[in-house]
């Protein structure tokens, strides 16, 4: 991707608005103090070195505390290069005002990563401190290729953050997969995995079928189904027995998810591998 970058700038004291919109991409790197980000759907705390993302059109409105004023960098970008023909700053646009969606610069719906469809706030992103001091002194320069300059180290925090959460969400489904696999006969809910690991069930889920293909509740009835399967041929426990122990709390649900997978019955399976 060729991004864009079209402002940044410091404020060393943020005005609290009200609500607004933007016509294009912005982060807001806060420097130091605290306050809140209020999206339409959720506030969000910000603290020093917290990094806030919205794409364009967005409502948002962040508040510094009055105990400790936040000093920000913003910075506003596109995507993609298909709208170099402005250059300055667009104001935001307070929601009680008219909004030309004629001008809105939707360009993250052009970036083929999902990260950046929606608004998020990374609580600790003093990793990329730096990177957005250094973009701030480069886009106000006139020094040759300031512009050039500025417009990589925007490259390079986009991708570094794409990097963290691929980072993390590696991590991620790896810890989520071994709990699984060592839990699945006693789990009861996708609420009780999340409580274990410290996450919300929605968002393990998303990230269970993005690296494994499955949910969160198809992989541990996979996980029973397999152990199933080699008991029936291994042991001699009845079918209600081998369904309890492997977490089925139904023998009749066991059953039908089993005769699913394997197109058999579990009676008609243990006959068939004594046979073999």
């Amino acid at each position: 991707m060729d991004f864009f970058l079209r402002h940044a700038s410091r404020l060393d004291t943020l005005p609290n608005r009200t609500p607004v919109r933007a016509y294009d991409a912005r982060f807001l790197f806060i420097l130091c103090g605290k306050g809140e980000l209020h999206l339409s759907e959720r506030t969000i705390p910000l603290s020093e070195n917290s990094l806030c993302y919205y794409p364009a059109g967005t409502q948002y409105f962040p508040c510094s505390s009055p105990s400790a004023p936040m000093s920000v960098i913003t910075v506003n970008f596109d995507f993609t290069r298909a709208h170099t023909d402005r250059i300055r700053s667009y104001h935001p646009i307070p929601i009680s005002a008219p909004f030309d969606m004629r001008e809105l610069k939707a360009t993250h719906l052009d970036f083929p990563h999902e990260r950046f469809q929606e608004a998020f706030v990374l609580e600790n992103a003093s990793h990329l401190r730096e990177s957005f001091v250094k973009l701030e002194r480069e886009s106000g320069s006139s020094l040759p290729f300031a512009r050039e300059r500025a417009e990589a180290i925007l490259t390079y925090i986009i991708y570094d953050i794409l990097a963290e959460r691929e980072k993390k969400e590696n991590t991620l489904i790896h810890t989520l997969c071994e709990y699984l696999d060592e839990h699945y006969r006693t789990v009861n809910s996708n609420e009780a995995v999340a409580n274990a690991l410290n996450y919300h069930e929605s968002y393990l889920n998303k990230v269970m079928r993005e690296y494994m293909g499955t949910t969160l509740h198809q992989y541990i009835n996979l996980k029973r189904l397999e152990e199933a399967e080699f008991l029936l041929l291994y042991s001699d426990e009845s079918i209600e027995e081998i369904s309890e122990r492997v977490g089925f709390a139904n023998t009749k649900h066991f059953s039908t998810l089993f005769r699913r997978r394997t197109g058999t019955s579990p009676s008609h399976y243990r006959k068939r591998g004594k046979w073999i």
